[in-house]
């Protein structure tokens, strides 16, 4: 038999040795078990670790699980929006504040939402950080100093009528629905201390209520809260005692909104 010359050899074992590593570090690239492995707006590997095959969960997540069986990770079939529509509601959202200037979450939230809620940037302190001055690029979420300092009723209802007649009529017919008042409880149901309940007691919620609703009569005004997931909790039992007492009274309140905040992984 003819002999293979050694610098064919060589070539021969160094070619083998380079299959090796790569497949090597193809393998230590490999989803691990549990790990994710597609998904929508996901970008990391999809290959997952010998044993495992990655699993179809939802439309935004994929996972390697154990299995004699490679599973190619499926097409989605829509965003969580689009499911939600289907059954009839209006919408499915989220809040953001910077979140479109990172490129994987604007994809997720393109993809994903069919609502989006500023986080900060169109509360008080951003929008009006000095008296008479707005401004609506800013996102500052605390209460801006000058208003805290404000001690007289018909000042601050001024103020208050002033500040949210500018922000709605801003938007007035492109904004469906407006935070009117948020976070104005304690977790007993009594109202929080704050410049408006010290001037102005309860009047606040009925003075911002009927500005917002005099700057755009088609908009849906709300009264959002955290921590109201339970019927029978002291925050929730007096946010809907305070906000039947209201509309009584002819408070245009349209709804109450119960905040909630999942993290299911940042993007």
């Amino acid at each position: 038999m003819e002999s293979i010359p050694p610098r064919i050899i060589s070539m021969i074992v160094t070619s083998a040795l380079a299959i090796v590593v790569a497949y090597l570090a193809r393998v230590n690239a490999a989803v691990p078990p549990f790990g994710q492995c597609g998904g929508i707006g996901y970008t990391g590997e999809t290959v997952c670790t010998i044993g495992s095959a990655c699993v179809f969960q939802n439309d935004w997540y994929s996972q390697c699980s154990a299995t004699t069986t490679t599973v190619a990770p499926p097409t989605a079939t829509g965003g969580l929006h689009a499911h939600i529509v289907a059954k009839g509601k209006l919408y499915f959202g989220t809040y953001i504040e910077n979140a479109l200037g990172n490129s994987q979450c604007a994809n997720v939230i393109r993809t994903d939402f069919g609502e989006l809620t500023p986080r900060d940037s169109m509360k008080w302190g951003a929008t009006e950080p000095s008296r008479g001055s707005f401004s609506f690029t800013a996102a500052d979420a605390f209460l801006p100093g000058w208003v805290s300092s404000t001690s007289d009723r018909a000042t601050l209802t001024t103020i208050i009528q002033n500040h949210v007649t500018t922000l709605v009529s801003r938007w007035r017919g492109r904004i469906y629905a407006w935070d009117v008042v948020n976070e104005i409880f304690n977790e007993d149901g009594t109202l929080r201390s704050s410049v408006f309940t010290n001037v102005l007691g309860e009047d606040f919620v009925s003075i911002a209520f009927k500005a917002a609703r005099a700057a755009d009569p088609n908009a849906k005004l709300y009264i959002s809260e955290f921590n109201i997931d339970t019927a029978s909790g002291g925050k929730t039992r007096g946010i809907v005692a305070w906000v039947k007492r209201w509309k009584a009274a002819g408070v245009p309140i349209d709804g109450i909104g119960a905040q909630m905040q999942l993290v299911a992984g940042w993007c």
